[in-house]
């Protein structure tokens, strides 16, 4: 009984040993994973290597259609062989990703062909048809289409097929012998040839459970150029509520384009140009205006270093500083308090209209630049700053008060009165106007009126004329 397990076990273990290499047998494509960072346009060639691990032969080797990658095919890869072939690798768009890479291939399998039938007609004559060519197993049936007994006799061997076919009668023969057959009929004479070949096709086949698939990590950008910049001047001199102007010029070191050119500023600065493109070997200018946020006397007389950052979709990022001297003020270090009435209606709309669009959502060296009637260039300290001394105008009104000097408080009725004034003028001009306008309508009115009764009183003078000339007839 332990012989018998032990010689079971020994041929099961002959039989996993022999079905695993098939099991293991694939398409081996080395590297399984391509990394490649290009530029955008670039088109580079990888070499991958296929290894044939099949005990039978492989054809056609394809790359299924993908945008980045392409394969000239390869023809023919026989068991064990081995062979290094380009893959190409074209950057045709932006992008970042991982894709699979999948190849197939065609192998060789054999089919039997199912068995047919073949008519044939015996003539008086002939055979009709006289030759044929048909496949192992498949079927022949004679139809004697005379008035006269016909026979197909085979001439070689066994004499099979033999038969006598009587009018309006059939035979039929299967051929199972690979051979070319010639029949006669032995009544008249004439023959037929019959050719019987294999059965069995040879066809190329895909199983897509076998096709070998590796991965490219894509990182197509756009190719690499360098900005320099140059100020024209880089030390400013001004007032604390003046503006300046400087220029920036820009030029792309390298032949492609630079995609994206744009500029920001730690503080008080405003370009008149940013976020374009630049050509390569190409330059160009853009003039940044510089005003200054100054509210504290503490803040002149000292050279402010103002930081200018170029960026772009493909280049590195470049600093420059420039330094603002703010030329002494007499500005007291006590908030908004000392400011005219004017300057403090001035400031507070800086800060509305700041407020409004910046919603306290800028970084704390982000700067933006206002398009209003006073053009104003905030960063964000500057717009908590404000926010802080505003809050102290609307809550500490008596120190404030105490602060404006009786001009200020006259300025400030006065500001009132003509309000008022203006609100009252506005009111008599739009009476005025509405009353000019009434009086417009009657008076047109009043004028159809007259001109309808002048229509109708003719009409009627026609008339009676009309019957007097009649009546004098």
């Amino acid at each position: 009984m332990n012989l018998y397990n032990n010689k079971i076990i020994f041929l099961w273990l002959l039989t996993l040993l022999a079905v695993l290499p098939a099991m293991q047998a694939q398409l081996i494509i080395s590297p399984l994973v391509i990394d490649q960072t290009l530029s955008l346009g670039e088109v580079i060639n990888v070499t991958i290597n296929l290894t044939n691990t099949h005990n039978f032969t492989i054809y056609n080797i394809t790359l299924l259609d993908n945008p980045f990658a392409t394969f000239i095919q390869a023809d023919i890869l026989n068991p064990n062989q081995s062979i290094s072939v380009p893959l190409k690798i074209n950057a045709s768009a932006l992008t970042t990703t991982t894709l699979p890479l999948t190849f197939k291939f065609l192998f060789t399998q054999t089919i039997i062909e199912q068995p047919k039938t073949v008519n044939v007609n015996i003539l008086s004559t002939s055979f009709s048809p006289s030759s044929l060519t048909i496949n192992m197993l498949d079927i022949i049936t004679w139809a004697n289409t005379d008035n006269v007994i016909h026979t197909v006799t085979n001439v070689d061997g066994n004499n099979q097929p033999n038969q006598q076919i009587y009018p309006n009668t059939t035979f039929s023969f299967t051929f199972n012998e690979v051979k070319t057959y010639t029949l006669v009929d032995n009544s008249i004479g004439f023959s037929m040839s019959v050719i019987v070949q294999n059965n069995t096709k040879t066809i190329f086949v895909n199983n897509p459970q076998l096709n070998k698939q590796i991965t490219l990590n894509l990182n197509a950008q756009l190719p690499a150029t360098q900005l320099e910049i140059e100020l024209l001047n880089v030390n400013f001199n001004m007032t604390y509520n003046g503006k300046k102007e400087g220029i920036l010029k820009i030029k792309n070191l390298g032949s492609k384009e630079a995609v994206n050119v744009r500029f920001s500023a730690s503080k008080w600065i405003a370009f008149s140009k940013t976020g374009f493109n630049l050509n390569g070997n190409d330059e160009t200018f853009t003039i940044f205006t510089i005003k200054p946020v100054i509210l504290t006397n503490g803040e002149t007389g000292i050279t402010h270093n103002i930081t200018i950052t170029t960026e772009c979709t493909n280049c590195e990022t470049k600093q420059n500083s420039i330094g603002v001297f703010i030329n002494p003020a007499n500005i007291t270090d006590v908030g908004l308090g000392n400011l005219t009435v004017e300057q403090l209606i001035q400031k507070i709309r800086e800060l509305q209209e700041f407020l409004a669009l910046a919603n306290f959502i800028l970084k704390e060296n982000q700067t933006i630049y206002l398009q209003s009637p006073i053009q104003i260039n905030l960063s964000a300290s500057d717009a908590l700053n404000l926010t802080f001394r505003l809050s102290r105008v609307e809550t500490k009104q008596d120190e404030i008060a105490e602060r404006l000097n009786p001009v200020s408080f006259a300025f400030a009725e006065q500001v009132r009165i003509m309000n008022n004034t203006l609100s009252r003028l506005i009111g008599l001009e739009i009476d005025s106007q509405q009353r000019e306008i009434r009086s417009r309508v009657l008076w047109t009115f009043a004028l159809i009126i007259f001109l309808l009764g002048l229509v109708i009183g003719g009409y009627f003078l026609f008339k009676g004329l009309i019957k007097k000339k009649q009546a004098q007839l």
